[in-house]
This record gives C-alpha cells, sequence and structure tokens, in this order.
C-alpha cells in the first residue's frame, strides 16, 4: 500500500510539475473583474460628475432673451390723443444671478452624491455573491480531484490484487472465476473514474467562465487553508448598501427643508422697443435691473407629509436590514452546527479508515492463504475504499462550510 501511495505521488509531482496553480482568493478576484457589472462602477460615478455639475450650474448667471410685438385695438387717450400707440414690440435679453436659494443646490447635489453612493453599494452586494458561486464550484472540483486520487489507488490495489491471483491461478491455488471478479471489479473502478472526470470537467467549465480563464487538466487547485477562529461579526456590504440607502432619504430631507426658505436673486435686463419702460411712442434703448425676493408658502402645506413619508421609507430600510441579520445569524448557527458535526465525522473516519485498511490488508493475505474467498476480498476492499471516500467527502464538506461561513460574515 506504501508502494502504491509513493508511486502515485511521483507520477502525479511529476505530471503537475510547472502547472499552473490556482487559489480560491485569486478565483474571487478575477470572477468580480470579469463580471459585466463591474463595468457599472465607471458609469455610476460618471452619471454621479454630470449631476453634480448639473447642480453646481445653479450658482451661474442665468440668461434669457425675450421679444414680442403687438397691436392695440384701442388705447387711452387724452383730449383726443391716445397715450400708447397701437402697434408696440419689444426685444431684452434678461440675467439672473443667485444670492441664496435656501440650500436648495447645496441639497440637490447631496442627493446626487448619496444616489451614487447607494448605487455603488448595490452593485458590491451583487458582486459580493460571485464568492458564493466560486465557492461552490471550486470545492466541487476539490471533492473531485479527491476522489479521483483515490480512485486511482483503488484501481492500483485491484491491479494489485489481480497480479497476485495470476500468480495463484499459475500455483494452481485459484481459478480464473477469481480472476475474472477482479477484472470486473477494475473494470467498476475504470467507470468511476469517467464519471468522476466528467463531474470534475462540469465544474472546471463552469469555473473557467466565472473567472474567464482557460482551465484545463494540468491547472492545480490549491486546497484552501482550514479556517480556525471564525468570527461572528457581520461585515457583509449589504449593511454598507442598507446604510447608503438609509442616508439617500436623509438627503431628501434637506431638499424638502430648502423649498421652505426665501429666495433671492440678482436681475438684469437690457432690451430696445416701442412702448418700453423709458417710452411709451418712441423706440428706445432702456435697461433694468434690481434685487428680487421670492418666498412661496405652499410648501409648507405638504412638509410634514414629505418628512414623514422619509422617515416611513428610513424604517423599511432598517426593517429589510434587520431581516437580512436575522436570516444570515440563523444560517451562520446552522454552518456552525455542520462543521462541528463535520469535526466529530472525521475523528470517527479516521479511526475507521485504519481498521478497514488492517482488515483490508488481512484479508489479502488470506486469500493468498486460500482461507477466504476472492468475493470475501473484494468486500473488504470495496469497505476500505468507501471508507476513504466518505473521509474524503467530510474533510472537503468542513472546508467548505467553513468558507460558507466566511462569507456569511465576509470576515
Amino acid at each position: 500500500m506504501k508502494k502504491a501511495l509513493v508511486f502515485f505521488c511521483a507520477v502525479f509531482g511529476a505530471a503537475l510539475a510547472g502547472a499552473e496553480t490556482l487559489t480560491i482568493s485569486e478565483c474571487y478576484k478575477l470572477a468580480r473583474e470579469n463580471y459585466p457589472m463591474i463595468k457599472q462602477f465607471g458609469l455610476v460615478r460618471e452619471a454621479e460628475k454630470y449631476d453634480l455639475e448639473n447642480a453646481t450650474s445653479g450658482y451661474l448667471p442665468q440668461f434669457s432673451i425675450s421679444a414680442n410685438a403687438m397691436y392695440l385695438s384701442g388705447s387711452p387717450d387724452i383730449m383726443g390723443t391716445s397715450i400708447l400707440p397701437k402697434g408696440q414690440y419689444r426685444a431684452q435679453i434678461g440675467a439672473t444671478q443667485v444670492i441664496w436659494d435656501g440650500g436648495n443646490i447645496s441639497a440637490n447635489k447631496r442627493i446626487a452624491r448619496a444616489r451614487a453612493k447607494a448605487e455603488i453599494e448595490k452593485n458590491e452586494v451583487i458582486l459580493y455573491e460571485l464568492n458564493d458561486r466560486v465557492n461552490r464550484v471550486f470545492f466541487g472540483i476539490l471533492l473531485q480531484g479527491e476522489s479521483l486520487r483515490r480512485n486511482a489507488i483503488h484501481q492500483k490495489d485491484i491491479e494489485d490484487a489481480i497480479a497476485s491471483v495470476e500468480a495463484m491461478i499459475a500455483n494452481g491455488t485459484a481459478n480464473e472465476y477469481d480472476l475474472s471478479l477482479l477484472k470486473v471489479e477494475l473494470m467498476n473502478a475504470k467507470q468511476k473514474e469517467i464519471e468522476i472526470k466528467s463531474l470534475r470537467s462540469a465544474y472546471m467549465k463552469m469555473l473557467s467562465f466565472l473567472i474567464n480563464r482557460q482551465i484545463d487538466e494540468s491547472t492545480v487547485f490549491e486546497r484552501p487553508e482550514s479556517i480556525e477562529n471564525l468570527k461572528s461579526e457581520i461585515l457583509r456590504p449589504e449593511m454598507e448598501y442598507y446604510a447608503a440607502s438609509e442616508d439617500l432619504f436623509e438627503s431628501e430631507r434637506d431638499s424638502v427643508d430648502a423649498g421652505l426658505m426665501p429666495k433671492i436673486s440678482l436681475f438684469g435686463y437690457a432690451g430696445y422697443g416701442k412702448s418700453s419702460f423709458v417710452s411709451l411712442s418712441e423706440s428706445k434703448f432702456y435697461g433694468l435691473g434690481g434685487v428680487s425676493f421670492s418666498w412661496s408658502f405652499g410648501n409648507f402645506y405638504t412638509e410634514q407629509n414629505e418628512k414623514l413619508k422619509i422617515d416611513t421609507g428610513k424604517k423599511m430600510v432598517r426593517a429589510q436590514a434587520e431581516e437580512f441579520l436575522f436570516k444570515t445569524r440563523l444560517k451562520m448557527i446552522q454552518e456552525d452546527g455542520e462543521i462541528k458535526k463535520m469535526q466529530e465525522l472525521i475523528k470517527r473516519d479516521d479511526e475507521i479508515v485504519r481498521l478497514r485498511n488492517s482488515i483490508a490488508d488481512m484479508a489479502r493475505e488470506r486469500m493468498k492463504n486460500g482461507t477466504i474467498t476472492t468475493t470475501d476480498f473484494i468486500k473488504e476492499l470495496n469497505a476500505k475504499e468507501l471508507s476513504e471516500q466518505t473521509r474524503i467527502s467530510h474533510s472537503i464538506e468542513k472546508l467548505s462550510r467553513e468558507y460558507s461561513y466566511k462569507y456569511l460574515t465576509n470576515n
């Protein structure tokens, strides 16, 4: 058995010499970089820039051009002479400059920043979910790889048994029936090898698509270290998203307050016309300037409802955050229980594998001595292989559960 292990490790090591090694951390990074949504970060920042520029433009002078012409069918007169000409026209250029807008521009800028922040955090949540997909696929590849390694050892055990039976046939202590039984077992093991390779290949194709990198049989998937100390603090990007969503609602409160404030601005007009500010009957140039003060009280009617709506929105976000934390902690409890269960099972697996190896070795010797049949030996050999596969399954599942727990907390 030790010779088989040494032989397999030597062959396996030679085959992997110079091969590409892929870690689970690299897969996280590559999956994130390859996911189409990563492009949206730049687009969100670009949209935020435009929103801020649009809001800031409120501080710039606002220009307008207007013109009108009209005809009066009649006008007031003094002693039979019309005060206003029947034909009138006017063209003017106007400019206004905000002095104080009650904080409306600042509120719009804060809303633009808060909206962009919430959108970015939402994208972070979606990208973080890729880690869970990578976990499932990566550990699936590891499990099938370990199963393939064990299958090769199992085939070598059967081949050694076949060689022993062939020698026994030559000595007249066994027959072709015994040899056929072992050859069938070898064929079964080879069929199992095909199934494992097929499943492993499917996992590798999925991972290759996720990370946008070519993966083949020469790729070495590095088994991650076991996480001894699992932390319970939840640092998921969802929490940042909920905080950003609350801040977005809060930024809208500034806009409501700004709507209650008066507005002060400078204005100026320059024009030319007939029946203008400086002449009623002659065409002349004129100018006009001053300070404008306005205060609309209509927003006072809706202020309370608008703020209550904002508070309701924040409460909804908090409720979603509480629900998320509740579900996450519940999953953490479940994963922690599974990890502890796997730890106990692995302890039992080690003892079972030790005993099964000993029993299989004794069964081989007894078969050579003719004290048990080949069928009995095959039964013990298969029992040994099952115990090995079970230990592998529990070992990989424990590791997978640990990284699932790590995914739940982002610690």
